[in-house]
């Protein structure tokens, strides 16, 4: 969502130009709304957080082209889409968008979606399945981009495919800045060590850190 005095007027967002604001800054309880210009020429309000966010990218008119190329028998519904439908979606704005808030930890950082999904949502539904309840998409490889492993451009590239649906527990311990340490030969997160002897994540993180593994079974 937007900065309550973020000024979004004269940004673009994929199809829509922002003109000016709706809200007046007295009323930052409320999020900030915003007229828009479609490139169809149509105009209508938007949320800071629809726009920043990417969930809309038009007037609706990208979404009626979209969906007949894009959605197979059963993912459309009169109003909206599956979830796992938005899953591709936002993979794709996260990675493509510049005005997106993860812009600087996914295409900003050179995260990108292969050539066999960016496109077609019927190659990611046949690699990918239906989202499962609870989980979400999430990039195996951290460093690596949302790859399905077989299309031209992941051949080329030897790229395998990376990517699963995953609970949140386990895409917590698949960020970037988790801490790692190796016991006796065997590499696990912090806090697992933590979890698997009894003892709390702090005092097992500065242990490890002052080398004294040893006392880690102590608790």
């Amino acid at each position: 969502m937007g900065r309550p005095g973020q000024n979004l007027v004269g940004r673009r967002f994929e199809r829509l130009l922002v003109l000016h604001r709706i809200l007046s800054p007295r009323q930052l309880r409320h999020e900030p709304v915003w007229r828009v210009r479609c490139d169809c020429g149509n105009e209508k309000q938007l949320t800071s957080g629809n726009l920043v966010s990417g969930r809309t990218r038009s007037c609706g008119c990208l979404q009626k082209e979209l969906l007949p190329s894009q959605l197979v028998h059963g993912y459309a519904r009169k109003g909206q889409v599956t979830r796992t439908w938005w899953a591709w979606q936002r993979m794709k704005t996260r990675c493509c968008n510049p005005n997106t808030l993860d812009w600087d930890n996914y295409g900003g950082r050179g995260i990108r979606v292969c050539n066999g999904w960016r496109d077609d949502f019927k190659a990611f539904l046949a690699d990918m399945g239906e989202v499962p309840q609870n989980k979400s998409l999430d990039r195996i490889k951290n460093n690596k981009g949302y790859l399905c492993g077989h299309c031209d451009e992941c051949q080329t590239n030897g790229d395998s495919p990376n990517c699963r649906w995953a609970t949140r527990i386990e895409q917590g311990r698949n960020k970037r800045n988790n801490r790692y340490a190796t016991i006796n030969g065997e590499t696990r997160l912090i806090k697992e060590w933590a979890e698997h002897f009894g003892v709390p994540y702090q005092r097992a993180m500065n242990r490890i850190y002052r080398g004294s593994v040893a006392f880690l079974e102590l608790g």
